[in-house]
């Protein structure tokens, strides 16, 4: 079943500030924060999937004896089907068990137990950006005995990386509000709105007006505080003339754009 635009942006709502916060606390960087939310979105459909509901299992982490001994989240167990692929093509159907949750917060601070307390995952936090950062914690790559993983292997999927890759893009500007750095964003790009469709406001005007400023037409009734089709038709096309992502919505990406 196909997930609504809005269940996708509420799950990002939600989770993004849980992110920011564990990322903060832990000193992490922004790269780590996105890929966090990245993962989140792909391994549970957008807090949709059976895992989510019954386990906050919002990473799809197996649970292996030690971490159920270790007991730290609660050590529960969830099981459920799954799909692996083996030989890089066919995905396989199986049952296995996952680490459950009483909270959607021990499932951030536990992707981020393992991420960076396994020699495998946590050279991604020295990453430049969210795909290698990704690339890093998906894709096996063997030492020179071509048997011991020295890093990747979180999923077996063949198409989990570009798969994820399209989440992000689809969703950057309101998944890159969240931010472990806010305190070097100039302060009126901290509280801006991020602005859609159908929203009106005197952000909207100060939106419409740079758009204005920028020689884009947003409407015969100008800066009017109504994010219209004509104002969705404006910002597309200075998003598409700046080289940013074309989704039409008003986030942290395009206000610094527009008021550059």
């Amino acid at each position: 079943m196909a997930v609504s635009q809005t269940t996708k942006i509420d799950f990002i709502k939600e989770i993004g500030p849980i992110a920011q916060k564990e990322c903060a606390k832990r000193n992490l960087p922004n790269v780590s924060l996105w890929t966090c939310i990245v993962q989140a979105c792909h391994e549970s459909g957008y807090g949709t999937s059976v895992l989510m509901k019954n386990a906050n299992a919002y990473f799809g982490i197996k649970a292996t004896e030690a971490w159920v001994k270790a007991a730290k989240y609660g050590g529960r167990v969830f099981r459920s089907k799954t799909k692996e692929c083996y030989d890089g093509k066919t995905m396989t159907t199986i049952t296995d068990g996952f680490r459950a949750y009483y909270s959607m917060a021990d499932s951030v601070a536990d992707y981020f137990d393992l991420i960076t307390g396994s020699s495998r995952y946590k050279g991604s936090v020295n990453k430049p950006d969210v795909k290698s950062c990704l690339t890093h914690i998906i894709n096996k790559v063997y030492a020179a005995d071509g048997k011991t993983v020295i890093s990747g292997g979180y999923a077996t999927g063949p198409d989990y990386v570009n798969n994820a890759i399209k989440i992000y893009n689809a969703h950057k500007q309101l998944i890159e509000m969240y931010r472990t750095d806010t305190n070097n964003m100039p302060s009126h790009l901290q509280t801006r709105r991020i602005l859609k469709k159908g929203m009106e406001g005197s952000d909207v005007i100060v939106m419409q007006q740079k758009l204005i400023e920028h020689g884009y037409f947003v409407g015969k009734t100008g800066a009017d505080g109504k994010f219209g089709p004509a104002t969705l038709s404006a910002l597309k096309k200075f998003q598409v003339d700046k080289g940013i992502v074309i989704d039409g919505i008003c986030g942290p990406v395009t206000w610094s754009k527009l008021e550059s």
